[in-house]
């Protein structure tokens, strides 16, 4: 679907709930994709991997970056077709990052039932590079990391009992 913010994390922290929320417009070509990602994994072939839901690609991108201290990407989001940064990088429409083992793995998508798209490299360091056509961002993965598991804990602290977000 286009990138929509209705519904999104995006829009409830503006204090909006927004006009049109993404959709899943072929179900059939969802579930194709599902399965051949899945024929993926078991080749071996993915690496890393995470869905596009709650917060958007941003989300998912830095969560990515946040698993390992000198891991981060530099990414060109030009190929999705959407020029508002904003809208590409936080509407939460169905979709999934993969991180494949080698650049040469990237034939094994040619045919998948759902669009793929080459958006970067993995590197090492401490800054999420991303451009989408004119616009460029950086993010600092240790704050932002930071930021998170406070949050996360923070959270915990309300949803456990007896101290055990502490531990």
């Amino acid at each position: 679907d286009a990138f929509q913010l209705g519904g999104s994390s995006f829009a409830q922290v503006r204090n909006k709930i927004g006009v049109q929320g993404p959709d899943v417009k072929d179900v059939e070509k969802l579930a194709a994709g599902f399965n051949a990602l899945q024929a993926l994994i078991k080749k071996g072939i993915i690496v890393a991997g995470h869905d596009v839901a709650s917060g958007g690609l941003i989300t998912t991108l830095l969560e990515m970056c946040f698993s390992d201290t000198d891991l981060s990407a530099n990414l060109d989001l030009s190929s999705l077709g959407e020029s508002d940064s904003i809208s590409v990088l936080f509407a939460e429409n169905a979709g999934v990052v993969i991180q494949l083992k080698d650049e040469a793995s990237v034939t094994e998508l040619e045919g998948f039932p759902i669009p793929c798209h080459a958006i970067g490299v993995v590197t090492s360091g401490d800054t999420l590079r991303i451009r989408n056509n004119d616009n460029h961002h950086e993010f600092d993965i240790p704050k932002l990391r930071d930021i998170w598991y406070e949050t996360s804990w923070l959270l915990d602290q309300k949803q456990t009992a007896n101290g055990l977000a502490d531990k």
